[in-house]
């Protein structure tokens, strides 16, 4: 009898044990810590007809929340000017209708179809910007 209850009662605790590291761990993961988080890698070419720029100082690759749009993204990391959605100037680097130079931007390696701000970023992202005169 003794042995049943101590069984029995070792079975309990075990399953009690159980139950707390997987409910911790999903505790870990509602919380945030480990998701929610995605990568980002901005590059930029800045034509040297427009400015001598080392790129280097402005490239960088960085974790951003899930779901923020790439304008948000851009504010968060650099000094930005934005017009109705669509960035004018990053860095102090500025388009400029009257020269023709505007600030365009592919994502991984596909010319964007859409504004900044109607981007929503993905893990992963490889965001080209250039500024160069249009022909």
């Amino acid at each position: 009898m003794k042995k049943i209850i101590g069984t029995s009662l070792f079975a309990i605790l075990f399953a009690g044990c159980g139950n707390n590291e997987e409910k911790n761990g999903q505790e870990d993961l509602e919380s945030g810590d480990s998701q929610g988080l995605i990568t980002v890698e901005f590059k930029f070419n800045i034509d040297d007809d427009v400015d001598k720029v080392d790129e280097d100082k402005i490239n960088k690759t960085v974790e951003l929340s899930s779901g923020k749009s790439l304008l948000a993204a851009m504010k968060e990391q650099y000094e930005v000017i934005e017009d109705e959605g669509y960035i004018t100037s990053i860095e102090g680097y500025e388009q400029s209708q009257e020269e023709n130079i505007y600030w365009l931007y592919e994502i991984n390696d596909e010319f964007a179809q859409v504004g900044a701000a109607d981007y929503t970023l993905e893990d992963g992202d490889v965001i080209s910007w250039e500024l160069e005169p249009s022909e």
